[in-house]
C-alpha cells in the first residue's frame, strides 16, 4: 500500500559535525529528521573500517526513522580500505581516546536543543 505523499518523511539533511572532545576536535557525520521537534538522538559506531559511506547511509537511514543520528568517526579521518589497514587502525585506538570522544559525542548530543537527553543510545 503505498503511502500518502504529505504523510512521507521528508529527506533528512546531513552535515559533517567537529565540536571539541577529550584529545581535541571530535569529528562525525550528523544527520537530522526533516521534521522539527525534540527526537531521540542514536550514536553510530563505526567497525574496523573506519566512518565509511556505508555507516554515513545508515545515518541517514535512521534520521528518515526519526532519529537525530551521528556517526562519530574514532579514526580522526582515516579510512581503510584493506584488512591490514584496518587491523592497524583498530590496534592503534587507544580505548581511553575512543571513550573520551564517546562521551563528548553524548554531551554534544545531550546539549542540542532538538535532543531528549534522556533518550540517547548507541
Amino acid at each position: 500500500m503505498a503511502v500518502p505523499a504529505r504523510s512521507r518523511p521528508g529527506k533528512p539533511r546531513n552535515r559533517v559535525v567537529t565540536f571539541a572532545g577529550a584529545r581535541g576536535e571530535v569529528v562525525g557525520f550528523l544527520a537530522l529528521p526533516s521534521e522539527a521537534g525534540r527526537r531521540r538522538a542514536a550514536i553510530l559506531v563505526h567497525e574496523w573500517w573506519g566512518l565509511t559511506k556505508w555507516v554515513n547511509d545508515q545515518t541517514v537511514k535512521l534520521a528518515t526513522q526519526g532519529y537525530v543520528a551521528f556517526a562519530v568517526d574514532l579514526y580522526q579521518g582515516k579510512v581503510a580500505t584493506d584488512p591490514s589497514y584496518a587491523r592497524k587502525l583498530k590496534r592503534h585506538l587507544l580505548q581511553e581516546h575512543a571513550i573520551g570522544d564517546l562521551k563528548a559525542t553524548f554531551d554534544y548530543l545531550a546539549g542540542r536543543p532538538d535532543v531528549d537527553p534522556k533518550r540517547i543510545c548507541a
